[in-house]
C-alpha cells in the first residue's frame, strides 16, 4: 500500500515536469527569426550604396592609342582581319560608399591612385573623376558627373552621428568591393565597438605622406580617433561602410593593419565625427578641407602637471605673429582646455585645434604660475602634408589669391616668422599668383603677405575678399615686405 501510495503521488507531477518549458523555445526561436528579418533588411537597405572603386592603368598602351584615334590601325592578326585593342579592365582598389547624389566617399588611398571607375550591386560601372582629396583625413570623395543612369543607379546612405556611437554597440560593416564587381554582393559582418579613439602606429600608412620621422604620422587618425570593431573586415575592403543599425553611415573602412597592442581581430574605421562632417562638407564641394592652427611649440615631455593637479600641454615657444601669440600665451603657459575640451597630451591638443578649423575663435584656459587663466584665440590655417587634390579653387582678384598667413610648411612658417615678415596685427599670405597677370608683373609673388587693402586690414582670406570687392578700380595693397620693382612703403596699386 505504501508503494501504491507514492505512486499515485508522484504520477501527476510527471505531466508538470514535461509542460512548463514547451513555450520558452517557441518564443526564442521567434525572437531569433525576428531578429534575422530585421538585419537581412538593414543589410538590403544599405547595400545599394556600396560600390567598387576600380582603377584604370596609368599607361593603357595601344589600346588607350586606339581609344583617342579611332581612324588608327593598331595591329593586324596574321591572318589578315584587322583588330582593334579594347579598352583596358580596370582593377579593383577599395570600395567606397555614395553619401550624396552622384558622390562616393572613399579612402584617401583608394581614390588618389589615377582614373577611377566605380560599380554598383546592379554590375553598373561608371567612370568617376577625383573631385577632392584631404590627405589629413585619409578620405576622398569621387564624382560620376553625368552619366547616363550614375545618380539613379547610386543610392545615397543616411549619414549617421559617429559621437553618438558607445562601446559596446552593434555595428555592421558592409564592403567587399571585390564580391561586388564580380557578382555585386557585398560582404556583410556584424560586431561590436571595442573602443572609440584608436590610434594607429607611425608605420602605418593612410595617405602617402611621410612625417619628418619617415614615417606617416601625418593624419587626425595616428592621434586617435578611429572607431575600433570586432566585425570581420575582409581584405581589401577599404573604402567600406561602417553602419549602426539604424541604417546610417558612422564610418569609412580603413586599410589600417593590425596595430600592436591591439586585438588580432580588429578592424578600423574613420569616424563620421564633427571634424570629419567639416571635412566632408568641403570635400563634397570640391574645396579645400583646412585646418585649425594655433602657432605654438612643444616636444615630447611638454605634458606637465599644474600646481592644481591637472595635466596639461605646456608651451615651449610662440611663434611671433602667430595666434597664439596674438592672444596673449607666452612660454611656460600650460594650457588645459580648448574650446570646452580637456587637454591632457599633445595629441588631444592637436586633434581639438585643427579639428576646429581657421578662423574659429576657441576659448583657451591656462594655468600661469599656479593662476588659471583664459583667452580667445582667433585660429590660424596649419599646412596639411601630402597631396591635396581641389577642383573648386577660391576665384582669384585680380591673378591673386590669398590665404591665412599661416598657411606654410613648418620650415617656411619659421623663417617667416623670424624675418619679421608676418604682421602681428594681421596680414594674409599670398598663395598664388597668375604669371600672366598685372599682379605678377607689378612684381608681387606667392610668399608674400598683405596687411592692408587700401586702409582696411585684412587678417584672413575672407576680409580679403570683402575689401578688394568694396575697393575701387584703382587700389593699392600694403605688403609686409618691398615689391620688386620697388616702391616706398611696401605700397603697389592695382
Amino acid at each position: 500500500m505504501a508503494s501504491l501510495l507514492l505512486a499515485a503521488v508522484l504520477l501527476p507531477a510527471a505531466p508538470v515536469w514535461a509542460q512548463a518549458p514547451a513555450d520558452a523555445p517557441a518564443d526564442g526561436l521567434a525572437e531569433l527569426k525576428r531578429r534575422d528579418a530585421a538585419m537581412a533588411a538593414l543589410i538590403e537597405r544599405v547595400e545599394p550604396s556600396v560600390v567598387a572603386v576600380s582603377q584604370y592603368p596609368a599607361d593603357a598602351g595601344a589600346a588607350a592609342v586606339a581609344a583617342r584615334n579611332p581612324d588608327i590601325v593598331i595591329n593586324v592578326d596574321p591572318f589578315g582581319a584587322i583588330a582593334r585593342p579594347s579598352e583596358p579592365e580596370p582593377t579593383v582598389v577599395g570600395a567606397g560608399v555614395v553619401v550624396a547624389p552622384g558622390k562616393v566617399l572613399t579612402q584617401y588611398l583608394v581614390g588618389t591612385g589615377g582614373r577611377v571607375a566605380v560599380t554598383n550591386t546592379a554590375g553598373d560601372r561608371f567612370d568617376a573623376r577625383l573631385l577632392a582629396a584631404d590627405p589629413r583625413s585619409g578620405l576622398a570623395v569621387l564624382d560620376v558627373g553625368e552619366a547616363e543612369g550614375a545618380v539613379a543607379g547610386l543610392t545615397p546612405i543616411p549619414l549617421g552621428r559617429a559621437e553618438d556611437v558607445r562601446k559596446g554597440q552593434s555595428v555592421l560593416v558592409v564592403s567587399n568591393p571585390q564580391a561586388i564587381e564580380s557578382d555585386g554582393q557585398p560582404s556583410a559582418s556584424l560586431g561590436m565597438v571595442t573602443n572609440l579613439a584608436a590610434k594607429l602606429g607611425a608605420d602605418i600608412n593612410l595617405n602617402d605622406a611621410a612625417d619628418a620621422q619617415g614615417g606617416f604620422r601625418s593624419t587626425l587618425h595616428h592621434f586617435g580617433t578611429l572607431i575600433q570593431t570586432d566585425a570581420r573586415i575582409g581584405y581589401g575592403s577599404s573604402g567600406g561602410a561602417l553602419v549602426n543599425l539604424d541604417g546610417e553611415l558612422v564610418g569609412i573602412i580603413t586599410s589600417a593593419a593590425v596595430s600592436a597592442g591591439h586585438e588580432s581581430a580588429a578592424g578600423y574605421a574613420i569616424p563620421l565625427s564633427p571634424p570629419i562632417r567639416r571635412v566632408l562638407e568641403a570635400l563634397l564641394e570640391g574645396r579645400e578641407a583646412e585646418y585649425g592652427l594655433l602657432g605654438i611649440q612643444f616636444n615630447a615631455l611638454s605634458t606637465s602637471a599644474t600646481a592644481a593637479g591637472e595635466a596639461g600641454v605646456a608651451v615651449d615657444r610662440t611663434f611671433p605673429g602667430s595666434p597664439a601669440a596674438a592672444a596673449g600665451l607666452i612660454p611656460g603657459d600650460v594650457i588645459v582646455e580648448v574650446a570646452g575640451e580637456r587637454i591632457d597630451s599633445p595629441d588631444r591638443l592637436q586633434l581639438v585645434v585643427q579639428g576646429l578649423g581657421p578662423g574659429a575663435q576657441a576659448p583657451v584656459e591656462f594655468f600661469r604660475n599656479s593662476t588659471r587663466k583664459q583667452t580667445v584665440v582667433a585660429l590660424g590655417k596649419a599646412t596639411v602634408q601630402g597631396r591635396v587634390v581641389v577642383t573648386n579653387r577660391p576665384p582669384a582678384w585680380r591673378g591673386i589669391r590669398v590665404d591665412y598667413a599661416t598657411a606654410l610648411a613648418a620650415e617656411e612658417l619659421n623663417q617667416a616668422t623670424q624675418m619679421g615678415l608676418i604682421d602681428p596685427e594681421g596680414c594674409v599670405l599670398v598663395s598664388d599668383v597668375d604669371p600672366e597677370s598685372g599682379s605678377w608683373e607689378a612684381g608681387v609673388r606667392p610668399g608674400m603677405f598683405v596687411s592692408h587693402v587700401g586702409e582696411t586690414r585684412v587678417s584672413t582670406p575672407a576680409e580679403f575678399a570683402a575689401a578688394t570687392a568694396a575697393a575701387d578700380a584703382s587700389v593699392k595693397l600694403r605688403f609686409t615686405q618691398q615689391v620688386q620693382p620697388p616702391e616706398a612703403g611696401g605700397l603697389r596699386t592695382f
